[in-house]
């Protein structure tokens, strides 16, 4: 049997993907005050009419062990061998919701921590379940994924500190970049390295972010791998990629450009603007 691939909501891989793939979704629980949101609620248009103009009464949370098991449970009953994949353990507690929910299927599901978020994690489901369709084993796609996640580069553009402060997401750094923002009326850019988020630069305007945000996706090429995601700027994520184009020799194969969801959104408001690739060895 083929393996199957389990990731949670935070991946934003888009809907049509996940129905052509062996790709089950956990969702990561979003709360407006006290009461979690219903599956209606986190289709993406109907979240961003809702709540869009209330993000700040928003939070993420974990999801409860019962919802992991729901989505795994009849995947293994059925034979399968079973991979989940999650946001980076450093900045959620996703990871471990996971691993509390999963303690009981011993070796036929393994958990793995992307140490990313966004797309950088549905670049890594994506390639898992690519290979689980082509019938490799779980130990091999463990194996490739371990490879690729030591290449794995994101970078965020932000504008909206305000959420990103209220989100906690940004915890650590936080302080320096809202100091510079607030100094400088500068836009910052974030990166991943190794699950944790880092301060990396600022830039005067969110045009100017745009060509950052492509130089530095342009300075890891050669790349295999490459994904856009976006909050409510789909203009702007598609000038990204024309300059990240025009800045490289050859665009990778394997492409994903999506508006990202309301995890992403809950954390970077509108107007997030993220890359994120798998550079060649």
């Amino acid at each position: 049997m083929a393996v199957q691939i389990v990731s949670d909501a935070g991946c934003d891989l888009a809907t049509e993907t996940i129905r052509q793939l062996p790709i089950h979704i956990v969702p990561i629980a979003i709360r407006y005050h006290e009461r979690e949101l219903a599956h209606k609620e986190l289709e993406l248009e109907y979240f961003w009419q809702q709540f869009g103009d209330r993000l700040r009464f928003l939070h993420t949370a974990a999801p409860a062990p019962q919802a992991v098991r729901a989505v795994v449970e009849p995947l293994a009953a059925a034979g399968h061998d079973v991979l989940c994949l999650t946001i980076t353990a450093q900045h959620s507690s996703t990871y471990n919701a996971f691993l509390a929910a999963l303690s009981s299927f011993g070796d036929q599901v393994t958990l793995f921590d992307t140490k990313s978020f966004s797309l950088g994690e549905g670049l890594l489901t994506f390639i898992a379940a690519q290979m689980a369709q082509n019938k490799a084993t779980l130990p091999e796609i463990v194996a490739r994924l371990t490879a690729l996640r030591r290449r794995l580069h994101l970078y965020i553009l932000l504008t909206n500190l305000d959420q990103v402060e209220r989100g906690g997401r940004l915890s650590n750094v936080m302080p320096l970049v809202d100091r510079a923002a607030k100094v400088f009326h500068i836009h910052p850019i974030i990166e991943m390295v190794d699950g944790e988020f880092r301060f990396h630069s600022v830039v005067r305007s969110f045009q100017k972010g745009v060509s950052r945000l492509a130089d530095l996706a342009a300075s890891h090429f050669p790349a295999s791998y490459l994904a856009i995601a976006h909050t409510r700027c789909p203009a702007a994520a598609r000038q990204l990629w024309q300059a990240i184009e025009q800045g490289v020799a050859t665009l990778p194969p394997l492409l994903l450009f999506n508006e990202a969801g309301p995890t992403f959104a809950v954390h970077a408001g509108r107007h997030g603007l993220g890359v994120m690739l798998i550079s060649d060895e």
